[in-house]
């Protein structure tokens, strides 16, 4: 139907009709032309349609969408709309779950990521948004003489008797091998930790890389399954918005001109009534009159009078040709028109939306390519400092910006295909009838009619008596009264005229106004027949219900819950992917070494020992306890004996030590050794 009422538009759709299955579309060309008096060929009289509306049948993503958990709340469409609050509360809050939930998730993962950061590297690693720093080797020997000197001051306090105390000393100092066993332990801990740290940091990158990935294939099923489908169903939608409103338009236009010849027929038959009542002064009680032929003497008696089945009766059961019930259709159709027209505004204002969310979508895109690369070169260590502020502090707050607002995007996709596949759940003709019947006194009662007629109305296989049939019961008095007028003029062409006026008893010049204005009259009412089939035929369900069905099955139910549900997926995955790359932002940071506070630890490692040793000595000794046996072994010579070698090629760590503590709050030690190192 669509493709022939664009084809010409001097041309009018005829009945359409479904036989076989096959159907067969006739066209007539226009049948009147108000400015010319040409008498039209009659149509012929159409009161009802032979049209099968096209059932619905629901889509995979309709189902799986309406069959989302509801956790006890209703899925009638029907209470959306409903003036009861409590059951459309009970409808929405069960379509919001979902919504709920994403963005509750979305809140507890941003808690977490604060906290995390505050936390910081040493509780939590690169979570923290940090990346955690290589140990120097004199960190661990710091940090295990440390405790190995707290263990020993421990066990000294707890001894009970001078040989305990004396065994804790030598728990520390007793030989140049338990010194060098602590040192193996030392570089053996070094090397494991800084395996892990880099291992952890490696494991890092490759998890960002590859949910940088997955926003990236997350962005394209976006943009090719969810937006551009969308973006169809909005504009066919547009597009049927407008067929709508040119075939309203074509149906007012249709209403306003019947309205007019029947106004123009109205007064004709007033005045065909009034000459029908008194040109024929000698006619009967029952209005015929009989008149003799002039070549036979035969006798032909005409029907002028009251008769139910003359001229006279059939005119006034015209009574106001139905001009009133046509007016309201007519304001009906305008206000429809006005409303279809607002809908097509307010849908073309927001076209852009399919570009900016092109734009929005390519955006985080963008800063996920920055982010990558900023990982690839920080794997490689040669991340400049300039990029790497770049990622930190413009591009990560933009990102989060972004993911955030995609992840609430998210939540209301999952709303909108959940609500919008309740609609088109079982019989959308059902659930948007149910919706009219909760919002039928904001419309004009025969608006609500007519659409409630041609959105389900027209789909019923027991169709309901139309709005409109009030144009249909009044063909019938048309056609009496068309016929009467035809009878009459028959039978008057077939008597003499003189002797027509001198049975009559009256002047000719009655008789002959009295014949034109009938024969004027039956011009009239063939306009208004051939009018009232045309406003018949366009208002059939074969006009508008197509265009219903294909804005609602095709563009609202099918593309539209599909679109819906592909962004919807599409988007929670992009969010997810995006949050664990928030999550490990560290990726793009290079790995450090902390600063070592020795320089060149081979050149005094038996000074070192020797004066960490004698630290530790006199420390316990000032604790009145036993001082240790003095040991005089060189390192070098210790550490050929247990094996230990000294490779000068790589800078050796130094030899565990005690920590020391001045009233300041430093390390003698440590400023002593860092002299020793500079000179």
């Amino acid at each position: 139907p669509k493709a022939v009422h664009g084809k010409n538009e001097t041309t009018k759709t005829g009945l359409l009709k479904f036989k076989t299955k096959q159907l067969i579309i006739t066209t007539q060309s226009n049948t009147h032309n108000p400015q010319t008096s040409t008498l039209p060929k009659k149509l012929k009289m159409v009161t009802d349609e032979d049209f099968v509306a096209s059932e619905f049948e629901p889509s995979l993503f309709t189902e799986s969408m309406h069959n989302m958990p509801r956790f006890g709340h209703t899925d009638d469409i029907g209470y959306a709309a409903s003036s009861n609050l409590d059951v459309k509360e009970d409808y929405l809050l069960g379509v919001s779950f979902i919504s709920g939930v994403i963005v509750l998730f979305l809140l507890v993962w941003v808690i977490v990521l604060i906290v995390m950061k505050f936390v910081g590297r040493e509780q939590v690693g690169c979570a923290s948004g940090e990346v955690s720093k290589i140990p120097s080797i004199e960190s661990i020997q710091k940090a295990n003489a440390n405790n190995q000197y707290q263990n020993n001051v421990n066990s000294q306090n707890s001894g009970e008797d001078e040989g305990e105390g004396m065994n804790g000393v030598e728990i520390s100092t007793s030989s140049d091998a338990k010194e060098d066993d602590d040192y193996l332990a030392d570089i053996e801990q070094w090397q494991y930790e800084s395996t892990s740290i880099e291992q952890i940091i490696r494991w890092a990158r490759i998890i960002f890389l590859v949910f940088a990935g997955i926003v990236i294939v997350s962005s394209l099923a976006i943009i090719l399954g969810g937006i551009n489908v969308l973006n169809y169903a909005y504009i066919s939608a547009i597009d049927n918005v407008q067929v709508m409103n040119t075939k309203i338009d074509l149906s007012i236009g249709e209403a306003a001109f019947f309205s007019s010849v029947a106004l123009n027929a109205s007064k004709e038959r007033d005045l065909a009534l009034e000459s029908i009542d008194s040109w024929c002064p000698n006619a009967n009680i029952n209005g015929t009159i009989a008149v003799t032929t002039s070549s036979d003497d035969n006798i032909t008696y005409l029907s002028t009078g009251t008769s139910s089945d003359g001229l006279y009766s059939s005119l006034v059961d015209l009574t106001t040709f139905a001009v009133g019930g046509i007016n309201s259709i007519e304001g009906s159709l305008v206000e429809a028109k006005m409303k279809g027209e607002d809908i097509k505004e307010s849908m073309n204002n927001y076209a852009w939306w399919h570009l900016g969310t092109l734009g929005f979508i390519l955006g985080v895109d963008f800063l996920v390519a920055l982010f990558s690369i900023g990982v690839i070169l920080a794997w490689k260590n040669i991340q400049p400092l300039p990029f790497e502020i770049l990622q930190t502090y413009c591009a990560l707050p933009l990102f989060a910006f972004l993911v955030s607002t995609t992840w609430l995007a998210a939540a209301g996709f999952a709303f909108t295909a959940v609500l919008t596949s309740d609609v088109c759940t079982g019989s959308p003709e059902e659930n948007l009838v149910s919706i009219f019947n909760e919002q039928e006194t904001d419309l004009d009662p025969l608006l609500y009619a007519m659409t409630k007629y041609y959105v389900e109305g027209c789909s019923l296989e027991d169709r309901p008596e139309k709005p409109t049939v009030f144009i249909d019961d009044f063909l019938p008095y048309l056609k009496a009264a068309e016929t009467a007028m035809q009878t009459f003029s028959s039978e008057v062409s077939m008597v003499d005229f003189n002797n027509l006026v001198s049975s009559c008893g009256t002047d000719a010049s009655y008789v002959t106004s009295a014949i034109d204005n009938i024969a004027q009259l039956t011009l009239s009412l063939n306009k208004v027949t051939i009018q009232a089939n045309s406003t018949i035929q366009s208002l059939y369900c074969s006009e508008y219900n197509p265009v219903y069905v294909d804005m609602m099955h095709v563009d609202v139910c099918h593309f539209g819950v599909k679109g819906l549900s592909m962004t919807f997926i599409s988007t929670l995955v992009l969010v997810v992917a995006g949050m664990v790359m928030m999550t490990l932002r560290a990726s793009w940071h290079e790995v450090e070494d902390e600063d070592h506070w020795m320089n060149d630890e081979c050149s005094i490692i038996s000074e070192n020992r020797k004066y960490s040793l004698a630290q530790v000595g006199s420390s316990m000794s000032d604790t009145s306890q036993p001082h240790a046996e003095e040991i005089e072994s060189e390192s070098d010579q210790n550490s050929a004996e247990h094996g230990i070698e000294n490779n000068l090629s790589s800078p050796e760590p130094n030899r565990r030590q005690e920590p020391q503590v001045d009233e300041f709050g430093e390390d003698p030690m440590h400023n002593t050794l860092r002299s020793v190192a500079y000179r």
